[in-house]
């Protein structure tokens, strides 16, 4: 197959259809919605011909732009139609990687679920370091190494050494994503899009439970790794019960798609993903919603160039 990341749709796929991932159903019924991030800066770069990667201070954690607040806000919105309108209880959390451009999307988020009843006034977003971006080959590729342009996987097969790879490459991941939310607050600055909804919707009290791992470039994340992780994460949502939105990347969203029985090829920017158990499903889960991206019409792009792999 290429490249050793892409081969990640095959085990899934095999993985899914063996029925491998049915989660605890909660005590209390759960619904359980994945969304990829909104629009990125980087990847909007480069399409228009620039790179982003060489003058950014954190190079692997792109923000999103406004079109992708606009996206995230839609969404938001969406949701609360799809859950409206399927008699399903109203969110009780967001939970969102501690990447900037999943912070960002996840605060949109959460402003576009407020309604006039103020159902969701006490809506918080919680940051959660398992559902980050996979720590893979690909996903330093496309940051890391001489000439990146954000392109999932960069010029692989290429054989570069410690000493070739941007200096944050050579550190443990752990010290780039296990970040408590007031880090991540610190770093949210007044010109940062979205900045308001974020200290607005963001518990800064909330204390993720961290990856702990130690990959760096020449030690990247296994499928077997990042599976676990996702595993955990989708698990414990399950079993605190109520309505969870997920937002995280590309790559991981389209595993845990999968996971809960929906296959599909890539996963557009802020597209919706709706599931609730279902005990004669092989996974446990029926999607009700499925890659919907109705309510994105007109707002910038899908992001589907990726493939599903890009964060």
């Amino acid at each position: 197959i290429g490249s050793p990341w892409l081969k990640s749709r095959i085990i899934v796929v095999k993985q899914a259809k063996r029925g491998h991932f049915f989660f605890c159903m909660a005590h209390t019924p759960a619904t359980i919605i994945l969304v990829r991030h909104g629009e990125r800066v980087d990847l909007t770069t480069r399409q228009r011909g620039g790179n982003w990667i060489p003058n950014a201070e954190r190079p692997y954690d792109s923000p999103i732009t406004e079109a992708g607040v606009a996206q995230g806000e839609a969404t938001g919105r969406a949701i609360h139609r799809h859950l409206q309108r399927l008699g399903l209880p109203p969110v009780a959390r967001v939970v969102a990687s501690p990447l900037l451009r999943t912070v960002q999307t996840a605060a949109a988020v959460a402003q576009g679920l407020q309604t006039d009843d103020g159902a969701a006034a006490g809506l918080r977003v919680e940051l959660e370091p398992r559902a980050v971006e996979g720590l893979c080959e690909g996903f330093y590729r496309s940051w890391a190494t001489p000439g990146a342009t954000s392109d999932w996987g960069g010029d692989w097969p290429r054989v570069y050494t410690r000493e070739q790879v941007h200096p944050d490459a050579r550190r443990p991941v752990c010290e780039l994503v296990d970040l408590t939310a007031a880090q991540v607050l610190h770093r949210i600055q007044p010109d940062t899009l979205g900045h308001e909804w974020v200290h607005r919707w963001v518990d800064a009290e909330h204390r993720g439970q961290p990856i702990g791992k130690k990959h760096q470039w020449g030690s990247f994340e296994t499928m077997e790794e990042r599976e676990e992780r996702l595993v955990s994460l989708l698990s414990e949502q399950a079993r605190r019960g109520g309505t969870t939105v997920l937002v995280g990347h590309g790559g991981p969203i389209r595993m845990m798609c999968a996971m809960l029985g929906l296959q599909c090829d890539g996963v557009p920017y802020c597209s919706v993903n709706l599931f609730v158990p279902d005990r004669t499903a092989a996974a446990g889960w029926r999607p009700e919603v499925a890659v919907d991206v109705a309510h994105l019409a007109g707002i910038g792009s899908l992001g589907t160039e990726t493939g599903g792999h890009a964060g």
